[in-house]
């Protein structure tokens, strides 16, 4: 699972070095490519809470009135996982409108600092070893 998460972090980072780049180009139209690329983000990020909504949904398909711990706990499960999410989210997504905001109005070092924070954590990836089974270490 971490590795997983790993080339979702590093494919995220690409796509937001080339929407940056994007936007430099059509600066006017800088908060189009930025908002497709938030929504999309957003969507892949909140894909585990869709068997948990699954779930209920099919809870209260079957039993049109289920016992009231399970729709709770259910309702609170999803809860807890909304939560964080919608917080990370909305402080992810004021960033990269702030980049699109000056990149709008000509100040491009917002722009600046966020490339260069893509670009460190792209070669720090690059950099990092890969781990290997124990067979490939002898």
């Amino acid at each position: 699972m971490k590795k997983l998460l790993s080339k979702l972090h590093r494919v995220r980072w690409h796509s937001e070095l080339h929407v940056l780049h994007f936007s430099r180009k059509l600066w006017l139209l800088a908060p189009m490519p930025i908002f497709l690329m938030i929504i999309f983000w957003c969507f892949v990020y909140a894909l585990p809470i869709l068997p948990v909504s699954i779930f209920s949904i099919l809870i209260v398909e079957q039993d049109p009135q289920p016992p009231s711990w399970l729709f709770l706990s259910v309702t609170l499960l999803q809860m807890l996982i909304a939560l964080p999410a919608t917080i990370i989210g909305f402080v992810y997504m004021t960033k990269w409108y702030m980049v699109a905001i000056g990149l709008m109005f000509g100040k491009t070092q917002v722009a600046d600092k966020k490339e260069a924070f893509l670009r460190e954590k792209l070669n720090l990836f690059a950099i990092s070893p890969t781990p290997q089974s124990p067979s490939h270490r002898a």
